[in-house]
């Protein structure tokens, strides 16, 4: 297979499907492609990349966890690339929303608590969230 065929692309049928075809299971997919190949009312359209362009599509891809179909599908249709969690990011909040709570619980139980301390705490948490969303 020549270095041009390898980097062309498929992208049949995306014209044809509707949102909710992608929420099919793997199996019902797999079922849907095998009855597509054979309708000639879905449309094929092949897509093609310079190498480096499919690099970055094959980093996406990867980083994304997703095939080439349905993200194709998504950037076209939805006009949208669905992102994974960050789960580092959400760890954080949790532990601020937690000091939050903490001075909260302390106010209303009427303790003195060193408040100014508690708010330094969750200003370096933000400044930690603030870099990491920024790297």
């Amino acid at each position: 297979m020549s270095a041009e065929t390898e980097n062309e692309t498929s992208l049949g049928m995306i014209l044809s499907l509707k949102p909710y075809d992608l929420l099919f299971t793997k199996k019902e997919a797999k079922m849907q492609s095998k009855d597509q190949k054979y309708d000639s009312k879905f449309i094929r359209k092949s897509l093609r990349f310079s190498s480096d362009e499919y690099a970055k599509v094959e980093a996406q891809l990867t980083t994304l966890g997703v095939n080439f179909t349905n993200f194709a599908k998504n950037a076209i249709i939805n006009h949208q690339i669905t992102i994974p969690i960050q789960m580092d990011l959400i760890y954080e909040l949790n532990r601020i929303g937690n000091n939050l709570n903490q001075i909260a619980k302390s106010i209303n139980s009427g303790e003195k608590i060193p408040v100014l301390t508690q708010l330094v705490e969750i200003e370096k948490q933000l400044q930690k969230l603030q870099y990491k969303q920024e790297v």
